[in-house]
């Protein structure tokens, strides 16, 4: 179906057809006529992937012979394909070299350390994006034509719109010392007060002699109760708010030493 298709010109029916084989039988014969279908399309890269693939087959005993002519067409194709595939080269300038720069070619990010080398891509036109924290994004079209090898440089201009400055964050400790701050705090007031509550009831019942009602028992019990625990509190609060004071200081410090870095990149919108 796909030699029918790919003879009387219906290469992407063509296409169909072999790479569903291709995918299938992994030989060099079907791998050989996806390359060969995908140059047709214009897919050169895509094609040379395929023929070096149909090539690198490993020989087999007993292969049928049409496997040994596959891999010979599919290198004389790839050697055809490496001269026919264009390349493009971009230079980005108006940045300093700290500065990060992000360079995608067709919604694809480039990585950084392959930014300046030269990229095969398919004929025809590509859309190319040059951005850079601080500077205005510049996008630009490139038409390629087969054979050519171009280099085309992107500009970037200050935005001239300075970073926000970073917005202070407090620590997760700072919070969590803070809630236990409040709450042994609160919990340390509250048994205090009743703690101290019950103790003047008790002196209530007590004469000058030191002489008290049997009810005055309960009253003692209750205070002697809430008072170590008001105490066990009130450590727990202060201990809390000691580790959220100083969990905030260490969150202005941190800010702090950000702001200075971004003001020895000069200002230009860069923040490491």
């Amino acid at each position: 179906m796909g030699n029918e298709r790919f003879a009387g010109g219906d290469y992407q029916g063509a296409l169909d057809a072999y790479a569903g084989a291709d995918a299938l039988m992994r030989v060099p014969t079907t791998s050989y006529r996806l390359a060969r279908t995908l140059a047709a399309l214009g897919r050169l890269t895509e094609a040379r992937e395929a023929a070096l693939r149909a090539r690198r087959f490993p020989h087999e005993d007993n292969e049928p012979p049409a496997y040994e002519e596959a891999r010979r067409d599919a290198e004389r194709l790839a050697v055809e394909l490496r001269d026919r595939i264009p390349s493009l080269t971009i230079e980005v300038a108006g940045v300093k070299p700290e500065v990060q720069v992000t360079v995608a070619v067709d919604g694809v990010a480039v990585p950084a350390k392959a930014q300046r080398l030269p990229r095969r891509l398919d004929p025809g036109t590509h859309m190319v994006r040059a951005s850079a924290r601080g500077y205005a994004t510049v996008e630009k079209r490139i038409t390629l034509r087969e054979r050519q090898h171009l280099r085309s440089k992107l500009a970037l201009t200050a935005s001239g719109v300075e970073p926000d400055e970073p917005a202070f964050e407090l620590h997760p400790v700072g919070w969590v010392g803070f809630g236990f701050g409040i709450v042994g705090i609160a919990v340390g007031s509250v048994t205090g007060v009743i703690s101290l509550n019950a103790a003047a009831d008790a002196k209530t019942q007590c004469d000058a002699e030191g002489l008290c009602d049997p009810a005055a028992a309960d009253d003692l019990d209750r205070a002697a109760l809430f008072a170590p625990i008001s105490n066990a509190f009130f450590i727990i609060g202060g201990a809390g708010l000691a580790v959220g004071v100083g969990a905030l200081i260490w969150s202005f410090y941190d800010t702090d030493e950000k702001q200075a870095v971004f003001v020895t990149r000069d200002g230009v919108g860069v923040r490491f």
